[in-house]
């Protein structure tokens, strides 16, 4: 269409001669492919775009190093280090800032139980130790801790070892609540394994809303 156009304005402006010449300057017109241009500069595009993004992640990963190394470098000069590899076991998260353990392991809870040398405190919800619990142990829910405290407090022997205990080793709310009786002047280990290492060893257990110190 553009080409019977443009033939009918070189008949009506130009001679027949010019009139040829046009054509043949139209038809190297049209057989040029104008993709290969926009293509080539696509291609431009493309690899700018890379190269430049190439760029930003060589960059963050410098920023990232040189982050790294200030903070290792504040590290070493302070007066106390942080340490760079933490011990998560239940023994060292119930450590003390003077250096004693709070843990303690199941057969070191069996004996005092039995001598009834100990006082034991679940620290589960109200729910969970009523569908069981150890025999003759009191329920101090830490989630309930400061309105059941006072409830609670009289029947706890400040002469007695409290060990608090809740499910098992990944349960946390036995070493919030033995330190918080720490606070309170008691003296408080916990039981790692929790109510789960009491039932697998078949110690004695019950169900109910009150537990006892009577066995």
């Amino acid at each position: 269409m553009f080409q019977i156009i443009i033939q009918k304005l070189c008949i009506q402006t130009f001679n027949q001669k010019q009139t040829v010449f046009a054509n043949l300057f139209l038809n190297f017109l049209v057989h040029i492919d104008t993709r290969k241009p926009c293509k080539y500069i696509l291609q431009m595009k493309s690899s700018y775009l890379h190269i430049n993004k190439n760029n930003l992640m060589l960059q963050v990963l410098i920023l990232l190093s040189m982050a790294i190394i200030a903070g290792l470098g504040t590290n070493c000069i302070r007066s106390a280090p942080l340490a760079l590899v933490q011990d998560w076991s239940v023994k060292a998260r119930l450590t003390t800032a003077d250096g004693d353990t709070m843990a303690l392991d199941l057969d070191q809870a069996i004996p005092l139980y039995k001598n009834r040398q100990a006082t034991f405190v679940d620290a589960r919800d109200a729910s969970n130790f009523h569908k069981g619990h150890i025999k003759g142990a009191l329920n101090l829910p830490w989630h309930d801790v400061q309105e059941q405290f006072m409830a609670v407090a009289p029947r706890l022997d400040p002469e007695l070892l409290v060990i608090t205990y809740c499910d098992g080793e990944s349960c946390a709310l036995s070493h919030d609540l033995a330190f918080f009786l720490k606070e309170m002047g008691f003296k408080v280990k916990v039981m790692a394994g929790g109510w789960d290492a009491w039932t697998k060893a078949n110690m004695p257990v019950t169900q109910g809303k009150k537990g006892n110190l009577d066995g």
